[in-house]
């Protein structure tokens, strides 16, 4: 692993522009060592519902304020989110042209508990680089990476601080219609409604 591999912050079902940037990497690092930080991407993300743009975020179980390594941030299931969560990807895209192909599969990775929130992003990421086609090595830190040649970290204004991004072909949307084209949203709106062919929208010339 080299010293210039690839930081990234984890996320929860990360956007397009997130897996924009893994896909000019062979091998990344997942940040454990940095302390959580709320209200940001790490634990929320951004899908196209029938009422317009949608946040699902995971609760995870406070610390009494004290600051938390993002590694030991653990997920609360004092609410059935889960199955809320679902239920939200079903009404957004049961009518994309791939939500029947893989529905089954996702739904058991969101439906089983993870301990900690950094498992369950990480299961997310490789299945979400796994419908595009794309052999992603993820590591974690070992101890907290202050800079580094590529950092990929979100602010609490759900943006990230390194905007790599080039603005996207339009690929089909279920509400394409009724909202116009949506950027930038939770990548597991782009594999849903293009499978595998969406690696197409977002390799970086």
């Amino acid at each position: 692993m080299s010293i210039n591999t690839p930081v990234f912050c984890t996320s929860y079902f990360p956007s397009i522009e997130y897996l924009q940037c893994c896909l000019q990497f062979e091998e990344i690092l997942i940040e454990h060592h940095e302390y959580y930080r709320k209200q940001t991407l790490r634990n929320r993300c951004f899908i196209l519902s029938p009422n317009g743009v949608q946040c699902l975020t995971i609760p995870v179980q406070h610390n009494s304020g004290k600051k938390i390594l993002i590694k030991d941030v653990k997920i609360s299931y004092d609410e059935h989110w889960q199955r809320q969560h679902w239920r939200s990807l079903e009404a957004a895209y049961n009518r994309s042209a791939f939500f029947e192909f893989y529905k089954d599969e996702l739904e058991i990775i969101l439906l089983k508990e993870n301990k900690f929130l950094v498992d369950l992003n990480e299961k997310l990421l490789l299945w979400m680089m796994q419908k595009l086609r794309y052999q992603l090595s993820i590591n974690h830190t070992t101890s907290f990476i202050e800079e580094n040649s590529f950092q990929y970290f979100s602010d609490k204004k759900n943006k990230f601080l390194i905007n790599t991004t080039k603005e996207l072909k339009p690929y089909p949307q279920v509400f394409a219609s009724k909202f116009g084209f949506v950027q930038n949203l939770s990548a597991i709106d782009l594999i849903f409604n293009s499978g595998n062919a969406g690696k197409d929208f977002i390799v970086l010339s």
